[in-house]
């Protein structure tokens, strides 16, 4: 069994498979050069040989610093974007071969969502986006009243998006990417916004919805609630590299060993251990 930071990663049932993912993007070439007439073109890494496995009725969550990778992972597993090495798959099809099968099984929701028609209303929109997927018309309206109602949204469903908070707006992505009743959601930060009362009825709510029917979630977030009381394994990325993946408990475990202490440590403080230890990785790499 593979293992990333001593800690085991790898699932027999993965719903969502991840290996060895590498994604770089090219760099804009500067005027300076341009001037010198030096066109090389540089790459800018943005992930480096991912690999995990996402099992039956498991939230997974990806933590780390802005820019660590974790948007890129799920815009991959989404088909928004390609590798530049390596594969995934959801649900068993390949997202560069099977996309077309593949999509049929996600639901993916973005934080800052601004795809939404700001002049009709929330009911209007997810009418609108229902029918794009293709959900019969009669499954779509009660659909969207449960959702509307599990996310209180029901009393201004009927309002212009345009006038929606940012909270509101947040809800309704998280609405939209249910409406087809995925079997995988890939859901980027998706209690920012939301009020301490609202985001934990969300989290209640994902985890009673993946532990039906073998489904499976990625959870990108940087709030500690999440973690402790959604996701049942956490990867670490950090410039695009998984420093560490296992359960909450190991996290600590891994983090008190690599700080040699026998103490007890949260959360917040196993995260900074651990990339402060990856950072130092880094910084002995580039002096040798």
């Amino acid at each position: 069994m593979t293992k990333t930071a001593g800690i085991p990663m790898e699932h027999d049932d993965g719903i969502i498979r991840c290996r060895e993912v590498t994604k770089q993007y090219p760099v804009p070439l500067s005027m300076r050069s341009i001037l010198k007439l030096r066109f090389e073109r540089v790459q800018k890494r943005v992930l480096e040989g991912v690999s995990f496995d996402v099992a039956s009725g498991e939230v997974f969550g990806i933590v780390g610093p802005n820019g660590a990778g974790k948007t890129t992972i799920l815009k991959i597993l989404s088909h928004l974007t390609t590798p530049t090495r390596g594969n995934a798959s959801v649900c068993g099809f390949d997202i560069e071969r099977e996309w077309p099968r593949a999509v049929r099984c996600i639901g993916y929701c973005i934080s800052e969502e601004r795809s939404f028609f700001w002049r009709l209303t929330g009911r209007q929109n997810l009418l609108f986006f229902a029918d794009l997927l293709e959900v019969p018309a009669g499954t779509a309206r009660a659909r969207i009243g449960e959702l509307l109602e599990m996310l209180d949204l029901a009393q201004a469903a009927d309002e212009r998006f345009m006038n929606y908070s940012s909270g509101m707006k947040q809800k309704m992505a998280i609405a939209r990417s249910l409406l087809a009743d995925p079997q995988v959601l890939l859901m980027d930060e998706p209690t920012r916004g939301l009020d301490p009362r609202a985001a934990s009825r969300l989290r209640s709510f994902i985890d009673s919805y993946i532990s039906a029917k073998g489904r499976a979630a990625i959870v990108t977030t940087n709030q500690v609630a999440d973690v402790e009381n959604l996701c049942g394994r956490i990867a670490i990325l950090d410039h695009g590299d998984i420093v560490a993946l296992g359960t909450l408990a190991e996290i600590r475990s891994l983090a008190r060993e690599t700080a040699g202490t026998g103490e007890e440590v949260s959360f917040e403080r196993a995260f900074t251990i651990i990339l402060e230890r990856h950072e130092k990785a880094l910084g002995a790499e580039h002096r040798g």
